[in-house]
């Protein structure tokens, strides 16, 4: 079996050798008197509070998907977009295009922004915050772009309630009778 190594070498017998253990033996001393590191207990997880919600469960409570929801409430002014560096090693760092809270919109009680212990950080709305932005998103709504699609469709079923043959509704739409007779026969499946 081998014996350890010893921890500190024997002192030398040389004066030189004399003094860098002397030197070495002070620097142990010093060790010991510089108290340990103090270690910060782990920050604590902002809690949600009772009726705060996620952009995404925001834009699924009113109909929108995330992409949409992010992009309509960047154009009313409740988010920013906020650019993230990701240094990855010997690697061309990688830039992250992320929408944000705005500032404002945190200060005046909109929204607020969680960083959990474990995951990214993330976005939630107030109470507060949701009304103010249902109310933005609601009023762009209104601003709807007419669908033809729809409206020859509707106007086809209009007629046809009316007692109108497809001949005539081909004649008044200014539509094949071709496209009259598929749009009657998918209104009646």
């Amino acid at each position: 079996m081998v014996e350890p190594a010893p921890r500190y070498p024997a002192i030398p017998s040389s004066a030189v050798g004399r003094k860098v253990a002397d030197v070495l033996a002070t620097l142990r001393e010093l060790r010991k008197a510089v108290p340990p590191k103090q270690i910060r207990p782990p920050r604590k997880a902002r809690q949600r509070r009772v009726g705060e919600l996620s952009l995404t469960e925001f834009g699924a409570h009113i109909g929108l998907g995330p992409r949409i929801l992010r992009k309509r409430l960047l154009a009313v002014g409740l988010l920013q977009t906020e650019i993230e560096i990701r240094n990855r090693g010997g690697v061309a760092p990688e830039y992250q295009h992320t929408a944000r809270l705005t500032a404002a919109a945190v200060k005046g009680g909109l929204g607020r922004r969680l960083e959990p212990r474990i995951g990214p950080a993330y976005d939630v709305l107030t109470r507060k915050g949701q009304e103010w932005a249902a109310d933005r998103l609601r009023c762009r709504g209104e601003e709807r772009k007419p669908n033809p699609r729809r409206d020859v469709r509707e106007g086809v079923r209009q007629l046809l309630r009316e007692g109108k043959t497809q001949a005539e509704i081909s004649r008044i739409m200014g539509l094949s009778k071709q496209r009259i007779h598929y749009l009657a026969k998918s209104m009646v499946a």
